[in-house]
């Protein structure tokens, strides 16, 4: 890259953490005064996503352009049968969600370094690892994997076992956190849902997750177990995932009119900036402003992808008929809750992101009058198993370009996890429908 190039990248980027923090002030201010449009947080995320398309990685580039092309000819053919675009919808679509990504990238900069204690061994370092990855990849997202997977992808001889431990604990945590692209998702497409109501049936699922890894490790892969050199776990490094979470639920009660995608977006920030002016001081202040002129950039594939898929779904909705208005479905119930979580998670094996497949099946399932829960449940079991087993995902992006794990490795090694995990969710899915 030429002096030239960097310093319009570096242009950009400030610009572009700019207009996501626009993008944040402006959904706080739109639950604040209502008087602000619900539109206005949408121009300014789009054109972040504007200025940040020069910079985005090919692969990224590449689905969004077919996204935003698909969506784009939703649009003409439903123009075409009097149905004009709606404006407002797509500003408005996916913003909230592009808003809590913007937020909650802040938390990287609370990220533990994981140098501290000592590294633990065996069974016992495996199950660690495993909760380590679960609890704080729950809050901070992808910026604990790089940090856990240094520690524990040293030793050939354990790598399978630490594979396991790392794309399980980490996928999983999506069935229950609120922090996961996952259940922002799942929120913004299943109107109604609310994150206790899913993390309640969320967290049993991903207590499986967790106990079927830990036990098909003691009967099936021994010796993977006892080379393992495993990431520490400590009672400090559990504080902030567990206050933020008390923090959350504290918030939600108190502002029941706020979707819990606008808290999160607007806490996250704040919570960051607190504790890092408390504990470094003006250091902290130097965090934030570096974060604010290149980390909110980094962002640029989670955000361009996101408002792409709402593109597409808002062409998919001028589009098609609603399959309610066909007949050619009776009503959303668990069996075809389960045929969803299939296809979309088939879609991901293949090479589709799952939010691919939800933005495309989520405007024609919506008419069915669902029952938001079971919309969102299917949403984060799909999200769970896709990311666990397609080589798209991120989490699988991040294994590959920093460690050379592929693809076929991970799902070989993932695949009888998925399924267990999704008989699970099958028989989940029905007791929800039974229970409502």
């Amino acid at each position: 890259m030429t002096g030239r190039a960097a310093r319009r990248r570096r242009g950009e980027d400030r610009l572009a953490g700019v207009l996501l923090l626009a993008l944040i002030a402006g959904v706080a201010a739109h639950q604040l005064l209502p008087a602000v449009p619900g539109w206005l947080p949408g121009v300014f995320a789009w054109l972040a996503a504007a200025t940040l398309w020069h910079g985005l990685p090919g692969a990224y580039r590449r689905q969004a352009a077919i996204l935003l092309a698909l969506g784009t000819a939703g649009l003409l053919w439903g123009a075409f049968r009097g149905r004009p675009p709606d404006i407002a919808a797509i500003l408005a679509q996916n913003q909230a969600l592009v808003a809590m990504l913007a937020g909650v990238s802040f938390l990287r900069l609370l990220t533990p370094s994981g140098r501290g204690g000592r590294q633990p061994h065996g069974r016992a370092g495996f199950w660690r690892t495993l909760l380590a990855t679960h609890l704080l990849g729950a809050v901070l997202n992808l910026a604990v994997l790089p940090i856990v997977a240094r520690r524990t992808l040293v030793d050939a001889r354990a790598r399978p076992g630490a594979i396991r431990a790392l794309t399980r604990g980490y996928t999983s945590a999506v069935l229950w956190s609120p922090f996961f692209a996952g259940m922002a998702t799942a929120l913004t497409y299943a109107p109604g849902a609310d994150w206790p109501t899913l993390a309640a049936w969320g967290l049993p699922l991903a207590g499986f997750a967790l106990a079927y890894t830990l036990l098909a490790g003691r009967l099936g892969w021994p010796a993977e177990l006892a080379a393992h050199r495993g990431f520490p776990l400590t009672p400090g490094s559990l504080g902030l995932p567990l206050g933020l979470a008390l923090l959350l639920l504290a918030l939600h009660t108190r502002l029941p009119g706020w979707p819990m995608l606008a808290l999160i977006a607007v806490t996250a920030p704040l919570v960051t900036a607190g504790l890092l002016l408390l504990r470094r001081g003006r250091r902290g202040w130097v965090g934030l402003r570096l974060h604010l002129r290149t980390g909110l950039a980094d962002t640029r594939g989670e955000v361009i992808l996101f408002l792409a898929a709402g593109f597409l779904g808002v062409g998919v909705t001028a589009a098609l008929p609603p399959l309610g208005e066909t007949g050619a479905l009776p009503g959303f119930g668990p069996g075809l809750a389960s045929a969803v979580v299939g296809i979309i998670t088939l879609g991901a094996i293949l090479g589709l992101h799952p939010l691919i497949g939800i933005a495309v099946l989520a405007p024609v399932l919506t008419p069915l009058d669902p029952d938001p829960i079971l919309l969102g449940l299917t949403f984060t079991l799909a999200w769970s198993l896709g990311t666990a087993l397609g080589p798209l995902s991120a989490t699988q992006l991040l294994l590959r370009g920093g460690h050379g794990i592929p693809g076929l490795e991970v799902l070989r090694l993932n695949l009888p996890y998925g399924l267990a995990l999704y008989l699970a969710g099958v028989l989940v899915l029905h007791l929800q429908a039974a229970g409502g």
